[in-house]
């Protein structure tokens, strides 16, 4: 039986065998005591202003992210209306249910705490990267890569918690962690990526080094403007959110990366859904989706849950994953599946969202619609006019965009910006759960900080 739907020992994981983690971990109160541990393996945090290791800084807080973003996918979805729990240990019903309090550890660990480590490496490592290098960070494209990181850490811990501190500071709004803090690092990302970009496009002729020195340019200035974009969509901020989305090939895309090498490196949402069914969709609003739309591919066989052994529908690959098909009944999750993070998509979404129903947005979400019109009376889809526009652009967005951490914050946005009168499957589930006697929804919209940082951190005292 599975006690928790994580392996603790993925708490420890790291793409660096060094002192770096430990070293940024130290602007988290709510992690001192990690600090105690010895590494004998570890560099020397002095070390650390050693020109040689920027690049293996940088690789850190790419891991620190990856780490992370499986996690906020499972867990948020599990919150909001992506997945029905089936796990057995205590804390899930209440993840479900949106009844999470500070102590709950498995959001506070698997949310709360990894997206805090993963902006505190980054911010960390930018601070090494401005005293080592001092001006030249401006061409710098690793210093570029590691503010976008930080960048859309920040954004999804505006979209996804209720407040959040940041290095004992006291707690900002979400509208505070866009404005203030994602978007001026994201702004430095696509700043020092555009110079670095010229840089590499300024040598003639070409060699190998520069073209690769302006396609990641180019990965990171798109990176950094779909953060932004979204950022900006969740401010409300039209103008700003076109302003960013606009350049954004449609084609581009940005993932975080798995492996099957270890259970360290294994994208938790195999784990989930594939090795064992901690989860479905049946009870909520996508199990309407069953065999209808291969974004996200929900096969008529059904499974049986752990713990209850119920009969339950359960997900396959969708779009946002590299084992997507693009088929039904779709392609197996693995544990080394990438997830994409953003892409020219999103900025094309975040574009129509923000400029309305004009005739190029409207024939867009109708290109989206036709691929899963419905094949039946109850399932069928509206063609889109500007009249249904909204409604159907939330309802193609929510397929295009399963199960990887867009949901919540969503759903949030909605909430503020559109109101209560939405199509309900667009709107927090109400009442009592499905399948699942004596558990019913709260009025919970959002996930707390954790006990460790309300301990730690004066500003909770």
């Amino acid at each position: 039986m599975m006690k928790r739907s994580f392996a603790p020992a993925r708490f420890g994981r790291r793409v660096l065998a060094t002192g770096a983690a430990l070293l940024a971990l130290g602007g988290l109160g709510a992690c001192d005591g990690l600090l105690d541990v010895e590494n004998p393996q570890a560099i020397d945090p002095e070390q650390l202003n050693d020109p040689a290791y920027l690049t293996l800084l940088t690789f850190g807080v790419m891991g620190d992210f990856q780490r992370a973003f499986d996690d906020v996918a499972v867990y948020t979805g599990l919150f909001t209306d992506e997945l029905r729990n089936h796990a057995t240990f205590s804390e899930e019903p209440l993840i479900e249910t949106r009844a999470v309090t500070p102590d709950n550890g498995t959001i506070g660990g698997g949310v709360y705490a990894q997206l805090q480590r993963a902006r505190g490496l980054a911010d960390t490592t930018a601070q090494i990267f401005r005293s080592v290098r001092g001006d030249s960070v401006a061409t710098d494209l690793r210093f570029a890569r590691v503010q976008a990181y930080s960048g859309i850490s920040i954004v999804l811990m505006g979209e996804v918690l209720c407040e959040a501190p940041l290095n004992n500071s006291r707690p900002y709004t979400p509208q505070e962690l866009f404005r203030d803090f994602a978007l001026p690092r994201l702004n430095e990302a696509i700043a020092v990526a555009t110079a670095a970009r010229a840089v590499g496009a300024a040598v003639n002729p070409s060699t190998t080094a520069s073209r690769a020195l302006v396609e990641g340019a180019d990965s990171i200035i798109n990176f950094a403007r779909v953060g932004a974009a979204r950022a900006a969509l969740n401010l409300n901020d039209k103008p700003l959110a076109i302003q960013y989305a606009s350049p954004v090939p449609l084609a581009f895309r940005f993932s975080a990366f798995y492996s099957e090498n270890s259970a360290e490196e294994n994208n938790l949402v195999d784990a989930r859904l594939r090795a064992a069914v901690n989860s479905s969709v049946s009870g909520t609003p996508f199990e309407a989706l069953v065999n209808m739309d291969p974004r996200v591919p929900i096969p008529t066989a059904t499974r049986t849950a752990v713990g209850s052994g119920q009969q339950v529908f359960v997900p396959r690959s969708p779009s946002a994953y590299s084992t997507f098909t693009g088929t039904l009944p779709g392609g197996d999750f693995s544990r080394a599946s990438s997830i994409r993070v953003a892409s020219g998509l999103e900025a094309r979404y975040i574009r129509a969202e923000a400029e309305g129903p004009t005739a190029e947005n409207i024939a867009f979400i109708e290109s989206r619609r036709v691929i899963a019109p419905g094949t039946t009376p109850a399932s069928a889809t509206q063609p889109t006019t500007a009249a249904n526009y909204f409604s159907n652009l939330r309802d193609q967005r929510r397929r295009d965009f399963y199960l990887d951490a867009h949901r919540l914050g969503d759903l949030r946005r909605y909430q503020a910006q559109y109101g209560a009168g939405i199509e309900s499957f667009n709107q927090f589930q109400t009442g009592p759960v499905s399948g699942a006697p004596g558990l019913a929804f709260t009025e919970q919209y959002c996930l707390p900080v954790n006990r460790a940082e309300m301990t730690s951190n004066p500003h909770y005292q």
